[in-house]
């Protein structure tokens, strides 16, 4: 249609609109006739596509009146949805006051990107399949501008859900754990071995995990906060920025930022006590090793959001491959005693920060 406007002058935009109808009418009619339903209402399925297409201006249909039956399918809000028919306006005022106009190049490809924006954010379902063709016969190369093709990101989950996202993680640090156990580690090569294990085990869980990098680092950015490996046995990690995370991964970082305070305050004196050790698998490093994931997970049950078959996922075991037995020990009541008044001692901490602010 577009082709046929620019090059075409004695043609009319209403004339080659209703051939790009006809031409869409009968391509649906090909594809659902053997279906009887989707048959019923094919003419609401040509009018959902016509508002993806260019038109002159004068829809004769509201795009609220489309059987709510199609519009549930492709998961559409219409309110959403219909600005789409507006953001041909700039390209088809400027191609009507002059059709050699030289802005047409960047005003046709950024309609383009805008409605097909448009509808990937309001038509979740189909959100994948409306891409932007880069076919721009008002270019001198026939090709959209630079800027002009990006595209409403599509990914909205992690295709999984944050409890097998916790409990995939501990693997992978558990198996760092034992590594550490073992004598000291290059922390540079356990990370990227710890990376390594989340993508082995979280990419056939969590699909989405792998249509974008941003989605997968900002999965593994996210569990280095809230996990162990780094944080308990190579350094500080910075407070998580759940605002600049893509949005798939922020139900995975639903702590307040007093969590990253005193997961710090939990590491802290493991990392020391780890460090000193001479001998890593040893009764000292067992016990502060136990006493640091209790801590933490303290702090996973203060300050984090979670339901409570997710918030299970995200608490650190028994299993301490510093211990002979590769347990936890069972506290004596000195031992009991100690840890609960290092508890308290946080507690009190926190307590003496609230009254001074």
């Amino acid at each position: 249609m577009i082709k046929e406007l620019k090059n075409n002058e004695s043609t009319t935009c209403s004339f080659e609109h209703d051939k790009e109808s006809g031409c869409l009418n009968s391509h649906v009619d090909t594809c659902v006739r053997n279906n009887n339903i989707l048959n019923a209402v094919k003419g609401d399925i040509s009018k959902l596509l016509l508002v993806l297409l260019y038109h002159c201006g004068n829809l004769n249909f509201r795009i609220q009146n489309i059987n709510q039956f199609i519009l549930g399918v492709v998961q559409c809000n219409p309110d959403h949805l219909s600005p789409i028919v507006n953001c041909w306006d700039d390209f088809r005022s400027t191609f009507q006051a002059n059709s050699s106009d030289p802005s047409l190049c960047r005003k046709y490809a950024e309609a383009k990107q805008n409605c097909a924006n448009i509808s990937r954010q309001a038509c979740g379902g189909i959100c994948e399949f409306v891409p932007k063709d880069e076919y721009n016969p008002f270019c001198s190369n026939h090709t959209d501008p630079p800027g002009t093709s990006e595209l409403f990101d599509c990914i909205r989950d992690l295709g999984c859900s944050v409890k097998v996202v916790f409990e995939e993680a501990k693997k992978c640090d558990n198996l760092g754990f034992q590594d550490f156990a073992k004598g000291p580690q290059d922390c540079s090569a356990e990370l990227t071995k710890n990376t390594d294990c989340l993508r082995n085990n979280l990419i056939s869980k969590c699909p989405n995990m792998n249509k974008k990098l941003q989605v997968f680092e900002d999965v593994v950015k996210t569990l280095r906060a809230n996990m162990m490996t780094q944080r308990f046995f190579c350094s500080k990690v910075s407070a998580l920025s759940k605002e600049s995370l893509h949005r798939s991964v922020k139900n995975l970082a639903n702590c307040k930022p007093e969590f990253f305070t005193d997961a710090e305050k939990c590491a802290e004196p493991f990392r020391k006590t780890y460090t000193d050790a001479s001998t890593k698998k040893s009764s000292g490093v067992c016990n502060a090793f136990s006493d640091a994931k209790k801590c933490l997970n303290k702090a996973h049950q203060e300050f984090c959001t979670f339901d409570e078959d997710t918030e299970k996922a995200a608490m650190f075991g028994d299993e301490n491959p510093f211990c002979e037995g590769g347990k936890d020990p069972l506290k004596s009541g000195a031992d009991s005693a100690s840890a609960r008044a290092a508890i308290l001692g946080l507690s009190v901490y926190r307590i003496a920060v609230y009254l001074v602010l």
